[in-house]
């Protein structure tokens, strides 16, 4: 145990000297309230476009006069007019002085209008929606000649709206990226750490010397994952403490979390610590067997390089609408990623909590594999030291 506590501090000591390293364990977890708080100011300011867009005014020709119930509606929908005649309006249309026009002929109006182009397409939607409301009118005008109940006519159903809290998907995408963040800081800090842990040293020749003191291989490689582990689990915690606060910050000061549903309480934190902790003891058992089989510390940047693009695997199950089950849950990093992304939008249920026993205990097979292939191989003196 005395061998197993020297070599983890030597190794702490050695990553926290190491300015790359260091910067990945501590600078990247920095990065995910930056891009939790800009990206929530910008789907925001959409947001509020969006608003700006519902009460824009539209400008449409007609070739006719508008009665009465025309111009209220029209004036209801924030549709103003141009009066002309059909080949005025052509040309006031070709000068894009408007973008469509309405000719009436007898009962038939038509709408000339390019909806490839957005603005005209707009302009279309609206008169669309001016006609149809003016068909309505005409429609009673017609229905009050006859004993017709209007009561019955417009009200034989009744249909409310109440908005409830659930899903958002601009907040869970947020969201899902800032866990990808935390991942990709985590794995970052295997990276660098296990690149001078093991190819550095085998390169300089000092795992060699290692071997000679007194230390079982065993020792050595438990010490040296151990101290990788604990790196990781340092970067997760920042994480995590990062992203529940950008989140509770973010949710105070931007509209799109309004009425989204997010589960911050100490609960959701310690299981997300949990998911963390056991991606950060996987993560760093692959890091070491890839950059066992290196042999110089360019070599393992090379070999380990791939493990960073994995933590984006999970974006690909987001975007294809994929949910967690009980076999996704078998698969390391997606697991982990979508786990904590459910857990904080929507919160733990029956099927969340057996997804979460499956992963636990999954990461735990995967992770004690991986260190029994990591111990044979530091028995091996042709993988450690071959040239």
């Amino acid at each position: 145990m005395s061998n197993i506590l020297i070599t983890i501090k030597k190794e702490l000591r050695a990553i926290l000297r190491d300015k790359k390293s260091l910067m990945m364990m501590l600078v990247i977890p920095l990065m995910i309230p930056l891009y939790l708080i800009l990206f929530s100011y910008v789907y925001d300011d959409m947001m509020s476009e969006k608003n700006d867009v519902e009460s824009k005014e539209y400008l449409v020709g007609i070739n006719y006069s508008l009665t009465e119930e025309e111009q209220t509606i029209a004036q209801e929908l924030n549709l103003n007019t141009e009066y002309g005649t059909k080949e005025e309006l052509s040309k006031m249309y070709e000068d894009k002085k408007i973008s469509a026009y309405i000719i009436k002929k007898d009962n038939k109006y038509t709408i000339y209008s390019n909806t490839k182009e957005q603005n005209s397409a707009e302009v279309t939607l609206i008169a669309s929606q001016y006609l149809e409301s003016y068909n309505y009118v005409l429609g009673h005008e017609y229905l009050a000649n006859f004993p017709v109940d209007f009561d019955k006519v417009d009200n034989s159903i009744v249909v409310e709206t109440e908005e409830l809290k659930g899903t958002s998907e601009a907040v869970n995408m947020l969201l899902f990226v800032g866990v990808i963040y935390a991942m990709m800081g985590i794995s970052l800090t295997a990276i660098y750490g296990v690149t001078d842990t093991i190819a550095g040293e085998k390169e300089r020749g000092t795992l060699e010397t290692l071997l000679t003191f007194p230390i079982k291989s065993s020792e050595l490689v438990i010490g040296k994952y151990l101290a990788i582990t604990i790196s990781c689990i340092i970067s997760s915690i920042l994480s995590t403490i990062l992203i529940i606060l950008s989140l509770s910050i973010s949710s105070n000061l931007f509209s799109i979390y309004d009425d989204a549903i997010i589960n911050i309480n100490i609960f959701s934190l310690l299981i997300t610590m949990l998911l963390m902790i056991s991606y950060s003891i996987f993560v760093s058992g692959l890091c070491i067997t890839i950059a066992s089989f290196t042999k110089s510390y360019k070599e393992a940047q090379s070999s380990l390089a791939p493990v960073n693009f994995i933590t984006m695997i999970p974006m690909i199950f987001y975007v294809t609408n994929i949910t967690l089950d009980a076999k996704i849950s078998l698969i390391p990093i997606v697991s982990h990623t979508m786990f904590i992304n459910d857990l904080i939008t929507i919160g733990l249920t029956n099927n969340t909590i057996l997804y979460l026993i499956i992963i636990l205990l999954s990461t735990l097979v995967y992770s004690s594999i991986l260190i029994y292939v990591i111990i044979k191989l530091f028995k091996n003196e042709k993988v450690l030291f071959s040239n």
